[in-house]
């Protein structure tokens, strides 16, 4: 026992000013990771979206917005026809939507494979 208290004591003596730098360094390494790159920006959080009650305060109309949520549901369900009408008739009674209306058209039918130029 008293032998290996003196190894390590003579150990100690040859080698501590190695240990005592490295313990310095373990110690002072993570402070500084820390320092250095606590500037870093957050990322950006993510884009919420639009929520359904707020089509209307974006400047869209209530037979607008019931217009495109009834397309959409045709859409889901893979009836074009009944989507296209819906987009249709949007077009026909509100003109500032009508080319919107009629981009999701073509955007539906492209998706469904049915688009010729």
């Amino acid at each position: 026992m008293k032998l290996d208290i003196l190894r390590i004591r003579d150990a100690l003596h040859h080698h501590g000013g190695w240990i005592a730098a490295l313990l310095l360094l373990l110690l002072v390494a993570p402070i500084v990771f820390v320092y250095l790159f606590r500037d870093e920006a957050p990322p950006p959080p993510e884009i919420p979206l639009p929520q359904e009650a707020g089509l209307a305060r974006q400047g869209m109309s209530e037979a607008a917005a019931d217009a495109y949520r009834a397309a959409a549901a045709a859409f889901r369900q893979g009836d074009l026809d009944a989507a296209r009408r819906h987009l249709e008739e949007l077009a026909a009674i509100e003109p500032e939507q009508a080319s919107f209306a009629r981009t999701l058209i073509g955007l539906y039918a492209y998706e469904r494979e049915e688009w010729q130029p």
